[in-house]
Order: structure tokens, then C-alpha cells, then sequence
């Protein structure tokens, strides 16, 4: 699932999602080597961080020097912490990070637990290098999912504090009812509610959304994108004034109010076939969790 890299010899580039974007910044004029070339001024500089412009919003981007391209782990994270307002805080100690890149061929992934019914299951993918495969199976009410076992998202209050969630994934060929769960995101501790993004048959079956207010149910923020079998970026995250924003592919900010639950959370990549006897699947490349350290 992931691209090839273009070699990056001259002294500034910009990552925008996994592609490269190479424009005029500070008098170089640095070359479109296969990526995508945005019109003059788009990239604006605020400080030491670097802006794409998209209509009226500001998006943080990727920078790279002298060809050090960073990692997924390390681009998105930087992306989230600015788009979220999530501080080097805690004495400097800097964020809570839960980063899983699925490269290895684990069922469950490190740092998860599996979780499934009527036949769910969870495979390397055979088909799409460097991911996961889970696959309801063609049954009524199958489901698998891979719940986090790592400390990070639980040491902090998704609800109240700074935070954000970003995936990586692909989906395979499938038809989709009213109660079809295919996404991520994460679900509290009480298990009575989930923030998550997807394929969501409550709200749509026809388009991408994004879920909070309920457990894979409440209130449904639609993407506008009809699902297809693409490879997707969606990112979930809070600035702590009450309201869940999303964004489908590096698109524009949607967003809802996030409302109020019990604190502490974990990691959640959930395929449910729903009410029909029909096969969902799913490619996860990678997931992220990136939260405010308490203080205390």
C-alpha cells in the first residue's frame, strides 16, 4: 500500500498526504519529480512550520531537508499535534503516541487484541504488501475486531483532552447494509461509545462518514464521498472545545459535537458484516493515537 519514494536532492520538499509537492519557497524553485505541483503561494511559512493553503483553512505539511524524508509515524504525528493544538507539554516529556504500521504478519497485530464472532478474521494481506486484512466472512452478524492494548490511549481523557486519530486504509469489493461497520477510531472504556471514521450503514451506505454521540451509532458526519475501493487517509481529532473534526484524504474540516462520556479509551479497527450474509474486508496500513501527556 505504500508508493514509491522520489529521490529529493535539493534542500526543501513537501509531503502532502503520501505524496510529493514541490513548489517555489524562499527564491529555490524545486522541480515536480512525479508529485503534485501546486500553483505558486499555496505553501505559506508561519515560524519554523510550513502551511498548504486549501480554501479558506491553513493544513500543516510535511517538510523535508536535504532528502531526509521522515516516517509515516513522524509526519503524521507532527500533523496531528498541529491540527489538534497538542503541546509539548508534561515538563517537555512531549505527547502520548500509539503508532502501529501492520508490517508485520501477527494475528493480532502487536499491541492489540482480537475480538470476533460468526467467523471473523484477521490475515496479512496477501495482496496488498505492508498491511492487515480483516474479513467479516459471508455470514449474518460476523464481526472481528482488534482492540488496543497499549497504555497510551487510556492514559488520557479522549473527551475532554487534546487528541488525535488518524488510519491508513483500502476496502475490498463488497455490498453494504444499514448496520455494516467497517473503520476505525477508538471506543471508551464503558464500551458505550465509539468515535470512529468508515464505512457506517447507519448513516450511509453509499458514502464515507465519520461517527461519535453512540456505540457505532449517534451522530453521523457524512464525508460526501461515495465509497470505493481507493486507499484513504481519514483523521479524527479533538482541540478540546467540544467538537469532534474530521477530514477525509487531507480534505476539508467537518465537523460535530463530540458530547460527553465516561474518561479513558482504546484503540478500536472493528468490520462488522451487519444484518446481511455478506463478506466485508478491510486493509489496514497503519493507525495512529496521538494525545496530551497529563500533567499530573
Amino acid at each position: 500500500m505504500k508508493g514509491p519514494v522520489a529521490t529529493v536532492p535539493l534542500s526543501l520538499a513537501l509531503l502532502d498526504g503520501d505524496s510529493p509537492v514541490y513548489e517555489s519557497v524562499g527564491g529555490t524553485t524545486i522541480p515536480n519529480a512525479g508529485g503534485i505541483l501546486r500553483p505558486p503561494g499555496s505553501i505559506v511559512r508561519q515560524g519554523t512550520s510550513y502551511y498548504l493553503n486549501v480554501g479558506t483553512y491553513a493544513v500543516p505539511v510535511w517538510v523535508i531537508v536535504n532528502g531526509v524524508i521522515p516516517t509515516p509515524r513522524e509526519r503524521w504525528a507532527a500533523r496531528g499535534r498541529a491540527l489538534a493544538g497538542i503541546s509539548d507539554n508534561a515538563g517537555g516529556n512531549g505527547p502520548v503516541i500509539l503508532f502501529e504500521d501492520f508490517e508485520r504478519t501477527f494475528d493480532p497485530p502487536p499491541g492489540f487484541t482480537r475480538v470476533s464472532a460468526g467467523g471473523g478474521t484477521g490475515v496479512a494481506s496477501l495482496t496488498r504488501a505492508s498491511s492487515v486484512r480483516m474479513q467479516s466472512s459471508a455470514a449474518a452478524g460476523a464481526r472481528i475486531q482488534y482492540h488496543g492494548a497499549a497504555l497510551p490511549v487510556l492514559s488520557i481523557n479522549p473527551f475532554s483532552g487534546k487528541w488525535y486519530c488518524a488510519f491508513r486504509f483500502q476496502l475490498g469489493a463488497s455490498t453494504f447494509n444499514a448496520t455494516s461497520v467497517i473503520g476505525a477510531g477508538f471506543r471508551s472504556l464503558a464500551g458505550a461509545t465509539t468515535v470512529m471514521g468508515g464505512v457506517l450503514g447507519f448513516g450511509s451506505t453509499a458514502n464515507f462518514g465519520f461517527q461519535c454521540n453512540g456505540n457505532e451509532a449517534g451522530t453521523f458526519i457524512d464525508s460526501g464521498l461515495a465509497v470505493d475501493l481507493n486507499v484513504h487517509v481519514m483523521e479524527l481529532y479533538h482541540t478540546g472545545d467540544g467538537n469532534l473534526r474530521a477530514r477525509l484524504d487531507l480534505g476539508n474540516e467537518l465537523s460535530a459535537s463530540l458530547g460527553g462520556v465516561p474518561p479513558g479509551a482504546y484503540a478500536l479497527l472493528d468490520v462488522f458484516s451487519g444484518g446481511a450474509a455478506v463478506n466485508h474486508d478491510v486493509d489496514f496500513d497503519w493507525y495512529l493515537f496521538v494525545g496530551d501527556r497529563p500533567n499530573t
